[in-house]
């Protein structure tokens, strides 16, 4: 037959080395996998968790509670904040405008 005779065992010898070597290489992923699971993944839902519940709070007001989360509370203050912006934006055109006026009076007597 064009190989000599034992093609067959150099083929199945050849078979059950790459099985072994991908029996190992298994093995090492589980491993890994094992290694990511406890040391990465595990500890991150725990935190993610605790940061969901660090997320909401709650405020007793006498008989009644009210629950906010922080990104609420985080929008108000920026809201907040834009107001402030906005009034001293709208501050500083009411101080200005006399000037403005003056300046446009001063130009259409020229």
């Amino acid at each position: 037959m064009g190989f000599s005779a034992d093609d067959g065992a150099t083929l199945l010898m050849t078979f059950r080395g790459l099985e072994a070597e991908n029996i190992k290489q298994g093995e090492i992923h589980k491993a890994l996998a094992g290694d990511l699971l406890e040391l990465v993944a595990n500890p991150f839902e725990q935190w993610a968790q605790e940061h969901r519940v660090r997320g909401h709070v709650i405020i007793q007001l006498g008989p009644q509670s009210t629950s906010f989360s922080l990104q609420d509370k985080i929008l108000s203050s920026k809201a907040t904040m834009l107001e402030g912006y906005v009034r001293a934006y709208e501050q500083s055109q009411i101080e200005v405008r006399p000037y403005l006026d003056l300046v446009v009076r001063l130009m259409d007597q020229a």
